[in-house]
């Protein structure tokens, strides 16, 4: 992002007279807020100017069972999910037809060996029949992953979820 100017009005809980014109390049002060990982300004400047894409939309009619396999649609279950570019999965959005679920999804990358999981989404008890969850993995295109459906209690029915990333 070279060469990328910013308009700062406060620098370090000051207020200036008036915006002024900085380089990205140049800020350089401690920065938090809970909406951002970044701990500058100046990667929280670059943070914000990445909005969150789907990636991809998956879905299952009717109830998952444990070994499922959670895909585009309950017709390709074992279809491997490739990634278009390289990219980073920051987020899951859910909706089913239930609340109260308890199961775990597990997200397996470049393989379906306990080795190649990569994160594991434990849904506990949930309080609605959707919800968030926040991911940061890693992925290069071409790369590819499968997401198995482990039975916890109470099962997810009629799914539809999106898995929201940034390019790299």
């Amino acid at each position: 992002m070279a060469n990328v100017k910013v308009l700062i009005g406060e620098i370090d809980s000051q207020e200036l007279a008036g915006p002024e014109e900085r380089l990205l390049d140049s800020i350089d002060c401690a920065f938090s807020h809970e909406d951002f990982n970044a701990g500058n300004a100046k990667d929280a400047i670059v943070e914000a100017s990445r909005p969150l894409i789907p990636i991809f939309v998956l879905g299952h009619n009717s109830n998952l069972s444990n070994g499922d396999w959670i895909n585009f649609s309950s017709l390709t279950p074992d279809a491997k999910i490739v990634m278009p570019f390289d990219l980073t999965i920051k987020k899951l959005t859910w909706a089913n037809r239930r609340s109260g679920i308890d199961c775990d999804w597990k997200i397996y990358k470049n393989g379906i060996s306990e080795s190649d999981v990569c994160q594991v989404l434990e849904f506990r008890n949930t309080p609605n029949d959707y919800g968030t969850f926040d991911c940061d993995v890693d992925f290069s295109e071409g790369d590819w992953i499968r997401i198995m459906y482990v039975d916890q209690g109470t099962n997810m029915s009629d799914l539809n979820a999106i898995m929201w990333g940034e390019r790299r």
